[in-house]
Protein backbone atom coordinates (compact mmCIF):
# COMPACT_ATOMS: atom_id res chain seq x y z
CA UNK A 1 0.00 0.00 0.00
CA UNK A 2 0.88 3.64 0.07
CA UNK A 3 3.90 4.45 2.27
CA UNK A 4 4.37 0.71 2.90
CA UNK A 5 8.11 1.20 3.34
CA UNK A 6 7.62 3.56 6.28
CA UNK A 7 4.95 1.74 8.28
CA UNK A 8 5.81 0.25 11.66
CA UNK A 9 3.88 -1.22 14.54
CA UNK A 10 3.41 1.61 17.06
CA UNK A 11 5.44 1.14 20.25
CA UNK A 12 2.31 1.16 22.44
CA UNK A 13 1.12 -2.03 20.70
CA UNK A 14 3.90 -4.02 22.39
CA UNK A 15 2.16 -3.41 25.74
CA UNK A 16 -1.20 -4.77 24.55
CA UNK A 17 -2.61 -7.87 26.24
CA UNK A 18 -2.02 -11.12 24.33
CA UNK A 19 -5.62 -11.35 22.98
CA UNK A 20 -5.25 -7.95 21.30
CA UNK A 21 -1.82 -8.89 19.90
CA UNK A 22 -3.53 -11.99 18.48
CA UNK A 23 -6.13 -9.75 16.78
CA UNK A 24 -3.33 -7.65 15.27
CA UNK A 25 -1.60 -10.78 13.94
CA UNK A 26 -4.87 -12.22 12.66
CA UNK A 27 -5.72 -9.02 10.81
CA UNK A 28 -2.29 -8.90 9.19
CA UNK A 29 -2.52 -12.59 8.22
CA UNK A 30 -5.95 -11.93 6.64
CA UNK A 31 -4.45 -9.18 4.50
CA UNK A 32 -0.84 -10.15 3.81
CA UNK A 33 -0.44 -13.75 4.93
CA UNK A 34 -0.51 -17.15 3.24
CA UNK A 35 -0.52 -20.81 4.26
CA UNK A 36 1.27 -23.38 2.06
CA UNK A 37 1.18 -27.17 2.21
CA UNK A 38 4.34 -28.17 0.29
CA UNK A 39 6.54 -27.45 2.06
CA UNK A 40 4.35 -26.78 5.08
CA UNK A 41 4.82 -23.14 6.07
CA UNK A 42 2.94 -19.99 6.97
CA UNK A 43 4.14 -16.62 5.69
CA UNK A 44 3.53 -12.95 6.38
CA UNK A 45 4.63 -10.59 3.58
CA UNK A 46 5.71 -6.95 3.31
CA UNK A 47 7.92 -4.70 1.21
CA UNK A 48 9.02 -3.29 4.58
CA UNK A 49 11.60 -5.45 6.36
CA UNK A 50 11.33 -3.43 9.58
CA UNK A 51 7.57 -4.01 9.76
CA UNK A 52 8.18 -7.76 9.46
CA UNK A 53 10.78 -7.53 12.23
CA UNK A 54 8.09 -5.85 14.37
CA UNK A 55 5.73 -8.77 13.70
CA UNK A 56 8.52 -11.28 14.40
CA UNK A 57 9.04 -9.61 17.78
CA UNK A 58 5.33 -9.91 18.59
CA UNK A 59 5.37 -13.56 17.50
CA UNK A 60 8.37 -14.18 19.76
CA UNK A 61 6.60 -12.50 22.69
CA UNK A 62 3.74 -14.95 22.12
CA UNK A 63 6.15 -17.91 22.09
CA UNK A 64 6.56 -18.36 18.33
CA UNK A 65 9.68 -18.19 16.18
CA UNK A 66 9.68 -16.78 12.64
CA UNK A 67 12.48 -16.87 10.06
CA UNK A 68 13.12 -13.91 7.77
CA UNK A 69 13.04 -14.60 4.01
CA UNK A 70 14.58 -11.77 1.94
CA UNK A 71 12.76 -10.80 -1.23
CA UNK A 72 14.14 -10.03 -4.68
CA UNK A 73 13.13 -7.37 -7.20
CA UNK A 74 10.34 -8.68 -9.40
CA UNK A 75 8.25 -7.90 -12.47
CA UNK A 76 4.73 -6.58 -11.96
CA UNK A 77 2.00 -9.22 -12.38
CA UNK A 78 -0.89 -9.11 -14.85
CA UNK A 79 -3.31 -7.63 -12.28
CA UNK A 80 -1.00 -4.67 -11.56
CA UNK A 81 -0.27 -4.15 -15.26
CA UNK A 82 -4.02 -4.03 -15.93
CA UNK A 83 -4.50 -1.43 -13.18
CA UNK A 84 -1.78 0.78 -14.69
CA UNK A 85 -3.30 0.32 -18.16
CA UNK A 86 -6.73 1.37 -16.85
CA UNK A 87 -5.09 4.54 -15.53
CA UNK A 88 -3.56 5.18 -18.96
CA UNK A 89 0.04 4.73 -17.87
CA UNK A 90 2.74 2.09 -18.08
CA UNK A 91 3.55 -0.21 -15.19
CA UNK A 92 7.16 -0.06 -13.96
CA UNK A 93 9.45 -2.72 -15.45
CA UNK A 94 10.53 -3.93 -12.01
CA UNK A 95 9.16 -3.60 -8.50
CA UNK A 96 11.04 -3.62 -5.23
CA UNK A 97 11.37 -6.82 -3.24
CA UNK A 98 8.62 -8.27 -1.08
CA UNK A 99 10.08 -9.89 2.04
CA UNK A 100 8.49 -12.51 4.25
CA UNK A 101 8.69 -14.10 7.66
CA UNK A 102 7.94 -17.82 7.78
CA UNK A 103 6.65 -20.09 10.52
CA UNK A 104 7.03 -23.88 10.52
CA UNK A 105 5.93 -26.90 12.55
CA UNK A 106 4.88 -26.22 16.13
CA UNK A 107 4.95 -22.48 15.48
CA UNK A 108 2.21 -22.86 12.84
CA UNK A 109 0.14 -24.78 15.37
CA UNK A 110 0.68 -22.03 17.97
CA UNK A 111 -0.18 -19.34 15.42
CA UNK A 112 -3.42 -21.12 14.46
CA UNK A 113 -4.35 -21.52 18.14
CA UNK A 114 -3.63 -17.82 18.75
CA UNK A 115 -5.42 -16.09 15.88
CA UNK A 116 -8.93 -16.27 14.42
CA UNK A 117 -8.73 -15.59 10.66
CA UNK A 118 -11.70 -13.72 9.25
CA UNK A 119 -10.66 -14.36 5.63
CA UNK A 120 -12.59 -17.55 4.83
CA UNK A 121 -10.17 -19.01 2.26
CA UNK A 122 -7.09 -18.29 4.38
CA UNK A 123 -8.79 -19.86 7.38
CA UNK A 124 -9.56 -22.95 5.28
CA UNK A 125 -5.94 -23.18 4.05
CA UNK A 126 -4.66 -22.81 7.59
CA UNK A 127 -6.97 -25.65 8.69
CA UNK A 128 -5.68 -27.91 5.89
CA UNK A 129 -2.11 -27.02 6.80
CA UNK A 130 -2.71 -27.95 10.44
CA UNK A 131 -3.64 -31.50 9.37
CA UNK A 132 -0.22 -32.05 7.78
CA UNK A 133 2.23 -30.04 9.88
CA UNK A 134 4.50 -31.73 12.42
CA UNK A 135 3.96 -30.65 16.05
CA UNK A 136 7.71 -30.09 16.57
CA UNK A 137 10.00 -27.14 16.01
CA UNK A 138 12.68 -28.32 13.61
CA UNK A 139 15.06 -25.99 11.82
CA UNK A 140 16.85 -27.20 8.70
CA UNK A 141 19.97 -25.45 7.45
CA UNK A 142 22.01 -26.77 4.54
CA UNK A 143 20.53 -30.25 4.89
CA UNK A 144 21.15 -30.52 8.66
CA UNK A 145 18.19 -30.65 11.03
CA UNK A 146 18.18 -29.04 14.46
CA UNK A 147 15.57 -29.63 17.15
CA UNK A 148 15.98 -26.70 19.56
CA UNK A 149 14.96 -27.17 23.17
CA UNK A 150 11.60 -25.59 23.86
CA UNK A 151 12.95 -24.00 27.04
CA UNK A 152 15.84 -22.17 25.35
CA UNK A 153 16.01 -18.90 23.49
CA UNK A 154 18.70 -20.20 21.15
CA UNK A 155 18.16 -19.61 17.46
CA UNK A 156 19.87 -21.40 14.59
CA UNK A 157 20.67 -19.64 11.35
CA UNK A 158 23.19 -19.63 8.53
CA UNK A 159 26.22 -17.45 9.33
CA UNK A 160 27.29 -15.42 6.30
CA UNK A 161 30.23 -13.42 7.67
CA UNK A 162 32.14 -13.21 10.96
CA UNK A 163 34.23 -10.04 11.35
CA UNK A 164 36.58 -9.35 14.22
CA UNK A 165 36.35 -5.78 15.41
CA UNK A 166 37.21 -3.78 18.53
CA UNK A 167 35.22 -1.70 20.99
CA UNK A 168 36.03 1.91 21.79
CA UNK A 169 38.25 0.59 24.61
CA UNK A 170 40.09 -1.61 22.08
CA UNK A 171 38.56 -4.82 23.43
CA UNK A 172 38.15 -7.53 20.78
CA UNK A 173 34.62 -8.43 19.76
CA UNK A 174 32.88 -10.01 16.77
CA UNK A 175 30.22 -8.89 14.32
CA UNK A 176 28.21 -11.76 12.84
CA UNK A 177 25.97 -11.42 9.77
CA UNK A 178 23.34 -14.15 9.44
CA UNK A 179 21.14 -15.05 6.48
Amino acid sequence: GENAHDKRIPSWCYDLPDPLLAELLGGYFDGDGSAFEDPARLRLYSANRLLLEDFALILQALGMFARFVPGKPREPGSFLKARYEALGTLAPETLGPVHAISLYGADIKSFAATISPRHVEKGRRLGVLLETVAPTRTIQIEGRRFDPEESTHALYDRVLVVRRTHTERDEPTYCIDVD
